[in-house]
């Protein structure tokens, strides 16, 4: 049984997209397609309606906070293709106790397989697929950290400007 992605509309306006976690049995007999990683993010905006991950661009969600911290919840072997039953309330309190970036590493397609030892191989795979992800959050994040500081020394610099006479003035009373 698949379910798809559930639309939302409101005026004739597309308002926003769930994207459900993979319930397909058949993968364990069929295989998989090769793309079968998805990233699903929860932050408490959208804490029952996951937002789709890109993997090449994982920022251009406006929802994925780079500010907030970011926790990955990842399945491993599934061997009848089901969700597992801890993921939803995993989700849920994780938001109850601060704002993050949920993300559940959705690799239901490539754990389920009658042949394990293909399940195995294909962790090697998500592994490869989160460290490029951790790696361009580490990238993005030196990035915005280094125009905070040009934006923190800019502002103290204009400060010091406008302030520069009052100082030598105030220094020279002295």
């Amino acid at each position: 049984k698949t379910i798809g992605i559930l639309k939302i509309f409101k005026n004739n306006k597309f308002t926003k997209t769930c994207v459900p976690f993979n319930l397909l049995l058949n993968f364990s007999l069929l295989g998989l397609k090769k793309d079968f990683r998805k990233l699903l993010l929860y932050t408490r905006v959208n804490a029952s309606c996951a937002q789709l991950l890109s993997h090449r661009e994982p920022f251009s969600s406006p929802r994925f906070n780079l500010s907030s911290p970011s926790t990955f919840l990842i399945h491993g072997y599934r061997p009848t293709g089901s969700p597992p039953v801890w993921l939803t309330q995993f989700v849920q309190l994780l938001l109850q106790r601060r704002d993050m970036n949920v993300i559940v590493v959705d690799w239901n397609r490539g754990a389920t397989n009658i042949n394990y030892w293909k399940v195995v191989d294909n962790t090697r795979k998500v592994a490869a697929n989160l460290t490029d992800l951790i790696q361009k959050m580490e990238v993005k994040e030196k990035f915005l950290s280094a125009i905070k500081s040009r934006q923190l020394y800019e502002t103290i610099m204009s400060w010091f400007s406008l302030n520069q006479f009052s100082i030598t003035e105030f220094s020279n009373r002295q």
